[in-house]
């Protein structure tokens, strides 16, 4: 069901501006990795960031959420003093961090 058929506007409208704060932040971290010693891991990193990043875009929180649980958890902890708020609180919400 949608927000229209449950009456619901502001879940998803909230749903919506979660993801388009977290479009910055994702881009901020794909920028982090590109500066980092050059190897396949952190090109990994950076297309998956990219795809995450793309998704949000689309308002695909499924999507986003998907390219973000393939990043090694090694990327997190290495970017993790760098993480923008935002995402590390999504990340936390959804149990990554």
């Amino acid at each position: 069901m949608n927000a229209s058929q449950t009456g619901n506007v502001s879940a998803q409208q909230v749903t919506v501006g979660e993801l388009d704060d977290l479009r910055p932040a994702l881009a901020e971290m794909r920028a982090f990795f590109k500066k980092q010693e050059q190897s396949v891991d952190a090109d990994e990193c950076v297309g998956l960031l990219a795809s995450a990043e793309k998704a949000a875009a689309e308002k695909d929180e499924t999507k986003m959420l998907g390219y973000l649980k393939q990043i090694p958890s090694k990327a997190w902890e290495i970017g993790r003093t760098v993480i923008p708020q935002v995402l590390l609180h999504y990340l936390k919400l959804k149990g990554m961090a």
